[in-house]
């Protein structure tokens, strides 16, 4: 079995409502060794940051599991991959996982509905076609 698997399995046996921290631990391990795959090691780290963020209370285990799945599938599929793996692929599910995390506080904030002026519906006019 390889390290990619392993994690998978490891990921899939994760309990959200009690994390024993063993078993994180040993998931992390193995996304760290596989970290250090110039291929794959972005999409790895933010394996273990967000496996290791469960533990600090920073990322909601219920929400990540089934993501941190995901990404180790995607990883071990881009392994497998007879071409290598895909760039956009393996940066698309380390975006997914980064969206999981809290916002920096220098982050610039998101509009809100009070942020916009809104139109009335009885306001919008359709214009008449005009053939040219």
């Amino acid at each position: 079995m390889s390290d990619a698997e392993a994690l998978e399995q490891a990921i899939a046996a994760l309990t959200p409502d009690a994390l024993e921290p063993a078993a994180v631990a040993a998931a992390e391990a193995i996304a760290l060794r596989l970290a250090g795959d110039p291929a794959v090691g972005a999409l790895a780290g933010a394996i273990a940051r967000t496996l290791a963020a469960c533990v600090a209370g920073e990322v909601e285990p219920h929400h990540a599991q089934w993501q941190l799945a995901a990404a180790a599938a995607t990883l071990t599929q881009e392994l497998a991959r007879p071409g290598g793996p895909a760039r956009v692929a393996l940066d698309g599910a380390r975006h997914e996982l980064g969206l999981l995390f809290p916002r920096l506080p220098a982050s610039p904030v998101p509009p809100t509905a009070a942020d916009l002026d809104l139109v009335p519906p009885a306001a919008l006019v359709r214009k008449p076609d005009t053939k040219v």
